[in-house]
C-alpha cells in the first residue's frame, strides 16, 4: 500500500511541516487514528484515543474491553513526552502499531503479543515497528542503563565502609564484626 499523505489541519488529518511543534489535540488524534485504520484496513477505528502524560516506558498502548470474545470498548493511549522527541511521521507509526494490536483482536477475539507470526506479518504490511525507540530524557542521568540505582547509602561509623541499598535496613558493618553487633550500626547518610 503507499503511504498516507498528510493533509492540512482544517481536514482529515495533521500537516507534519505546519504543526510540527503544536501537539495535536485529541480530536486531531482521533481523526488521524480512524484515517489511518479506515486506509489500512477499511473500517474506522471503533474506540478513543488520548494522550498520557505518565507514558514514559511504552510509547503507546492499546486495551481492548472484551467480554466472550466480543469488543466491548477500546481505547489507544499515547505517549505525549514520545511525540515531543521524535515527531509526527514516528508517531504515525506507533498508531499504526497499537492498531495491529486492535485489528487482531477484532479479528481473532484474542490478542496477540509481540513475538506472534500474525502480529509480524501485520506489522510488515503496514511498515510498522515490532518495537519504539528508546525515549531519551534531557537529563543524562535519567538515561541511565542501570534500573537498580541505589535510593540508600549507609556507613559504618567506625571504618567507613558503605553500603548502598535499594530499601531500608537495620543492621551492622560486616567488615568490622561478622555477626551483628550494636557498636557498629550502619548509619543512613
Amino acid at each position: 500500500m503507499n503511504p498516507i499523505k498528510h493533509t492540512t489541519s482544517k481536514g482529515n488529518g495533521l500537516s507534519s511541516k505546519e504543526d510540527s511543534c503544536k501537539i495535536p489535540t485529541e480530536t486531531e488524534l482521533q481523526k488521524l487514528v480512524d484515517r489511518l485504520c479506515q486506509h489500512y484496513f477499511n473500517y474506522p477505528f471503533d474506540g478513543t484515543v488520548q494522550w498520557s502524560k505518565r507514558l514514559s516506558r511504552t510509547a503507546g498502548r492499546c486495551d481492548v474491553n472484551f467480554k466472550n470474545g466480543q469488543l466491548l470498548k477500546a481505547k489507544i493511549i499515547l505517549s505525549l513526552a514520545y511525540y515531543q522527541n521524535y515527531g509526527l511521521e514516528e508517531l504515525e507509526n506507533i498508531i499504526k502499531h497499537e492498531l495491529a494490536h486492535y485489528h487482531l483482536f477484532r479479528t481473532t477475539g484474542s490478542k496477540h503479543r509481540h513475538n506472534s507470526t500474525a502480529f509480524k506479518n501485520l506489522l510488515t504490511y503496514l511498515g510498522a515497528p515490532r518495537y519504539a525507540k528508546p525515549l531519551t530524557s534531557p537529563d543524562p542521568k535519567a538515561n541511565s542503563t542501570c534500573k537498580n540505582k541505589p535510593i540508600y547509602v549507609y556507613v559504618c561509623p567506625t571504618c567507613g565502609h558503605r553500603y548502598p541499598r535499594r530499601r531500608r535496613i537495620k543492621g551492622s558493618c560486616s567488615i568490622c564484626d561478622k555477626k551483628y553487633n550494636p557498636k557498629h550500626l550502619l548509619v543512613l547518610v
